[in-house]
């Protein structure tokens, strides 16, 4: 028995995925009750909410988290409020759940399998907008990496977290063409978060590292998917581009505003009122 479970720690260590990846899809007749998406089985499909006229946006939690996390439904409440998508939820908690380092090794191998899911829904054949928070920013890369009968969209990636990345191996992490373009918002850069401009579009939170009322790195890191949650819902933030890294300390940024839910590529900073969040 011993060793069994030494045989499996070390395939876990090695990205070798344990248990299944599940799909539950929301759309505004379904808003609160997912309906599961069980890969190759058509029926799940046919009989669901799922309406390919729709666009198609899919929401991957981070390390540590599960399918009923806040990230998930603050982010699939506003995307509905914003418009009638198919909204699908990723739940890859087998792999989550685990140690840090089972769960980045799995990445690539989880990244994979939504990727063949993707492909099987004919996702890609419409639009798809995957948007991956911390651990699952990567994943959503892995994922737009792997997929053979379309392209990605695009992919927003909330903090992606930097633990274990190198930034020098785009085909190791989210990188620019693992969608036709890909967005990043940074709340905790250089800490949890990566800062570096590596993306079409970079979008600095306040000056990128920490946030206000903020007394841990993990508030600053959950920071992204909260403005983007409250941008979907309509609350207006300060957006201005910039031309370096440098103009965001002290928000230096103070070019021409934009639009956040634009497409322009750089760098460009949203800026946030103090009392907005709490730490």
């Amino acid at each position: 028995m011993k060793v069994i479970v030494i045989a499996l720690i070390f395939l876990a260590l090695q990205g070798v995925v344990f248990g299944v990846v599940i799909y539950q899809l929301y759309s505004r007749n379904n808003r609160k009750n997912g309906q599961n998406l069980v890969y190759k089985n058509q029926s799940s499909l046919s009989y669901s909410s799922f309406n390919s006229a729709k666009k198609n946006k899919m929401l991957i939690h981070g390390f540590g988290e599960n399918g009923r996390a806040d990230f998930n439904k603050q982010i699939k409440d506003g995307l509905l409020k914003h418009d009638d998508y198919n909204v699908i939820v990723v739940d890859w908690s087998t792999a989550s759940n685990k140690n840090y380092t089972i769960a980045k090794n799995n990445a690539q191998s989880i990244g994979k399998s939504i990727a063949q899911f993707i492909d099987w829904a004919k996702l890609d054949k419409g639009y798809l907008h995957i948007i991956g928070f911390d651990l699952g920013a990567h994943i959503a890369g892995f994922a737009g990496k792997q997929t053979k009968l379309g392209r990605v969209d695009k992919i927003t990636g909330l903090d992606p977290v930097k633990k274990g990345f190198n930034i020098n191996q785009s085909a190791t992490r989210l990188s620019t063409g693992d969608a036709r373009f890909v967005e990043v918002y940074h709340s905790n850069g250089g800490k949890i978060g990566i800062m570096e401009h590596l993306y079409d579009s970079d979008k600095y939170i306040n000056d990128g590292k920490s946030q206000p009322k903020c007394k841990t790195d993990k508030c600053s890191h959950d920071f992204a998917w909260k403005v983007y949650a409250d941008q979907l819902k309509g609350k207006k933030y300060g957006t201005y581009t910039c031309e370096t890294l440098a103009e965001l300390d002290g928000r230096g940024c103070g070019y021409l505003p934009m639009e956040w839910h634009g497409e322009k590529t750089g760098i460009s900073q949203i800026v946030t009122p103090e009392t907005t969040k709490n730490g």
